[in-house]
């Protein structure tokens, strides 16, 4: 009984070692980012309210933006909260560049609640 234990141990402690290394399709490899970058360092875990949260979810989208051209979910997080802020012209705008970085089915996501206030705009 004691050798099945070890054998399972070392079984489990060592298969980690002998896994296969991770393929990403072309173009998707993660990005190396330089150690003064912004999204290298931890964001602080204190009580911020609402606002500061999403100011900093914003600035994180924004470099993401910047850094990441292919990137197309940072500028779609942008339009959804431009839109629940009001700001359509924005909101529209951060949507046209998902789309034109991949974000084919964007058209899908716009039935997110974020997005009523575009979608009441273009119905008036």
């Amino acid at each position: 009984m004691p050798f099945f234990i070890l054998a399972m141990f070392l079984a489990f402690a060592t298969s980690p070692l002998f896994a296969a290394p991770m393929h990403y399709p072309e173009g998707e490899e993660p990005l190396e980012l330089p150690n003064h970058s912004p999204l290298s360092k931890p964001l602080p875990r204190s009580a911020y309210n609402q606002e500061d949260k999403k100011a900093g979810a914003t600035s994180l989208y924004l470099t993401l933006m910047r850094e990441d051209g292919r990137n197309i979910w940072a500028p779609f997080q942008l339009a959804a909260s431009s839109a629940e802020q009001g700001q359509i012209e924005l909101a529209e705008r951060y949507l046209q560049l998902s789309a034109k970085r991949g974000l084919w089915y964007y058209y899908n996501l716009l039935e997110d609640d974020a997005f009523s206030s575009i979608q009441q705009h273009s119905a008036g």
